[in-house]
């Protein structure tokens, strides 16, 4: 569903959405072009997918959930076997000999059991990436709702608006024609 705004109503929708005016209203101007016959149009997912990818609280929400998912996946590392390789070129010379050769070494271990603290680790650290799964999809659909509910007010003004318009348009379309009766001499002063 597309709709025409004019500048004033564009004007009333940056004043009404506020914090998310300036992704509406970049949106608006974007898309709009002095003396074109579609100025102004715009669609209700066309201003959510704006929304959502210009919103400040979406993208910390969205970066906070990475951060614990990453953290999370960061604790299930204790449970892997740790394994490390040193290794190098040794030389000497002396005297009386010269010498050189390799020498290497390799370390494995593995975590059998800390006292149960990797697993409480684990748990905290899944709990709070659940946590900010939650907060991020609850500030999204918070966001939706917001423009939504904005854009169908707008749109509601607009609507209204139009109405009031050709009202206008036929009560003066209506004073003329009974200007015009009058004038024949069909109507009196009191019918007009």
């Amino acid at each position: 569903m597309k709709t025409r705004f004019s500048r004033r109503i564009q004007s009333a929708l940056f004043f009404l959405v506020g914090g998310l005016a300036s992704s509406v209203f970049s949106l608006i101007s974007s898309t709009s072009y002095a003396h074109h016959p579609n100025e102004g149009e715009v669609t209700l997912p066309s201003l959510l997918e704006d929304a959502f990818k210009n919103n400040l609280e979406i993208k910390e929400a969205e970066q906070q959930q990475e951060a614990s998912s990453a953290l999370r996946r960061q604790a299930v590392s204790a449970y892997l076997p740790q394994v490390s390789l040193d290794g190098g070129v040794q030389s000497s010379r002396f005297d009386s000999e010269q010498s050189s050769g390799a020498f290497g070494h390799v370390t494995a271990s593995v975590n059998l059991f800390r006292g149960g603290k990797d697993k409480i680790n684990h748990g905290v650290l899944s709990a709070e990436e659940s946590f900010q799964k939650i907060r991020y999809q609850k500030t999204r659909a918070r966001i939706q709702r917001e423009v939504s509910k904005k854009y169908y007010e707008l749109l509601y003004l607009s609507e209204g608006i139009a109405l009031k318009e050709e009202a206008l348009e036929t009560n003066k379309n209506s004073i003329g024609l009974a200007q015009k009766k009058k004038a024949a001499g069909f109507t009196s002063q009191g019918d007009v």
